[in-house]
């Protein structure tokens, strides 16, 4: 369903911020 598809695009927008703060090192 519609929703389903954008509940995935949400949570993988989701991972790919968390993944860049990750990434990202405080110096």
């Amino acid at each position: 369903s519609v929703f389903v598809e954008l509940i995935i695009i949400q949570a993988s927008k989701l991972r790919s911020k968390k993944e860049d703060r990750i990434l990202i090192p405080k110096t």
